[in-house]
């Protein structure tokens, strides 16, 4: 009778210990530095050139965040950064920033510094867009968006708006070149923000991913261009959202 006691009392433990470990996972694993840490609790925006999935600094706590880290990873990224922000939860949030982010003629102007230049110029020249189509469950469109040096780049945008989660993507879909010579491929280049409520708090999280080549005498012009205009393109969005007060 002991020994079945005993046996009882240390399963319900285990379930017990279990069931809390489950509820109190973190948002965020432990890449971050103490100081990546006050950062994100000061309520500044965070970016982390990381160039590897595994160096990310968010768990997969609900099924949007695994899916933009499956994205991220299925496209073999040789240049990889992240983006976080975290605010105070406001249910009127993730509406507002997809009304913010599928205004698709607002990203022309964004301004990005070029660090080959040095330079201020417009992160996108111009937008095109080809097809828009909105539901209550979220956006899918194609545009071209003009962008120095490359030319137009054909992108296709998807976003998904669930009450206390959101997922937008990018990613190119015709080829990116510089001087002739194709840069990225189809697909290779993807802009990822997740949207998704951490108790009292909504964290936004963005990743760059771009599988590019890594040849030394292109690799700094793809870091610096791509990314950096991917990093913008993210933080701009998020100081939209703080500018907004949410």
């Amino acid at each position: 009778m002991l020994r079945s006691k005993l046996a009882f009392f240390s399963v319900a433990v285990f379930i017990l210990f279990s069931s809390v470990s489950v509820h109190a996972q973190s948002a965020f694993n432990g890449n971050l530095t103490e100081e990546e840490q006050q950062k994100i609790a000061n309520g500044e925006v965070l970016i982390r050139n990381t160039g590897s999935v595994s160096k990310l600094c968010v768990n997969a706590v609900n099924p949007t965040v695994q899916k933009a880290l499956d994205t991220a990873k299925a496209v073999r990224p040789a240049y990889l950064a992240e983006i976080v922000l975290v605010r105070p939860y406001k249910p009127e949030a993730i509406e507002q920033f997809e009304d913010l982010v599928t205004d698709i003629n607002s990203y022309v102007g964004i301004p990005y510094y070029s660090e080959h230049n040095g330079i201020w110029v417009d992160l996108y020249a111009s937008a095109d867009i080809k097809s828009f189509v909105r539901s209550s469950e979220g956006t899918n469109a194609v545009a071209d968006l003009y962008m120095e040096p490359f030319g137009i780049i054909s992108t296709d945008i998807h976003t998904e708006v669930q009450p206390e989660s959101y997922y937008y993507e990018s990613k190119n879909v015709s080829k990116v070149k510089y001087s002739g010579i194709t840069c990225v491929n189809k697909n290779n280049m993807r802009s990822i923000i997740v949207i998704f409520r951490d108790g009292d708090n909504l964290v936004f999280y963005g990743i760059g991913a771009v599988n590019a080549p890594t040849f030394s005498f292109i690799r700094d012009r793809v870091e610096l261009s791509f990314m950096n205009r991917i990093k913008t393109f993210c933080n701009f969005f998020f100081a939209k959202l703080q500018e907004s007060g949410l």
